[in-house]
């Protein structure tokens, strides 16, 4: 217990001094012209130059030459080839489960020889229709 006046007053002064010091970021902030200014600024800053990073280029683009996609679909086409001839023998065979796994192989493949080939789903390009008569010329011309 603190006997003397004295060091009351001195604990207290510590506790008071303490509270102001835990609490000195809370301190009110006036708005100025001044201090707006300069907040708008900084703000201002930081927005113009995130927008810049998200709108730069990446560092290193991936370029994909003509000469890759044809060395990549002579490979596809290669590939299917000989799943193409372990697929009749495993049909010689009877094998189902190796069956199964040559033909979902040979289903994979295709599909990325598709895309590669630049080929569309099918269904998923429309003809275009014939022109459309108009509907005046069906009916009968006046009579004179």
């Amino acid at each position: 217990m603190l006997d003397s006046l004295e060091d009351q007053q001195i604990a207290a002064n510590a506790s008071q001094e303490s509270k102001t010091r835990d609490f000195a970021y809370l301190k009110p902030f006036q708005f100025t012209r001044e201090n707006a200014r300069e907040n708008a600024r900084k703000a201002n800053e930081k927005r113009w130059k995130r927008k810049q990073e998200q709108e730069a280029p990446p560092e290193n683009p991936v370029t994909i030459s003509a000469n890759y996609v044809q060395t990549e679909l002579a490979r596809t086409r290669a590939q299917i080839e000989r799943l193409n001839g372990r697929l009749d023998k495993a049909i010689a065979k009877g094998d189902a489960k190796d069956l199964k796994f040559i033909a979902d192989s040979v289903a994979k493949l295709r599909e990325v020889e598709r895309v590669l080939d630049g080929r569309p789903l099918p269904g998923s390009n429309k003809p275009s229709s014939p022109p459309r008569k108009s509907s005046n010329s069906s009916l009968p011309s006046p009579l004179d």
